[in-house]
Formats: structure tokens, sequence, C-alpha cells
């Protein structure tokens, strides 16, 4: 997991989203959010219908 501070999550949080590793968002050096992008919806217990998640 890669931990970075506020600004630097906005600056770059395109870059972020778009990658696979999980993000820990500090704020004064202290933990303000953790981004955990999903890979697979259904693995979260939602189905798909017609191409969205329901």
């Amino acid at each position: 997991m890669k931990s970075v501070g506020i600004r630097e999550f906005r600056d770059k949080a395109s870059q972020y989203l778009a990658s696979k590793e999980a993000v820990a968002v500090k704020r004064h050096g202290k933990l303000a959010a953790i981004l955990i992008l999903k890979k697979n919806r259904e693995k979260f217990g939602r189905k798909k219908v017609n191409g969205e998640a329901s």
C-alpha cells in the first residue's frame, strides 16, 4: 500500500485511480482515507444486470 499526502493525492488522483495499488491518504501526517479499488464487482456480492450493477 502506497502512502501519500492529501495534496499529492489531489494532484495525481487520476493516476491513483488507474493503478491497482491501494493508497493511504494522510493529512497532517494522520490517516485520512484508504482507497481500495474494486477489481471485480461480483466478488462483492453485486450481480450485473444488462451491464449494470444491481
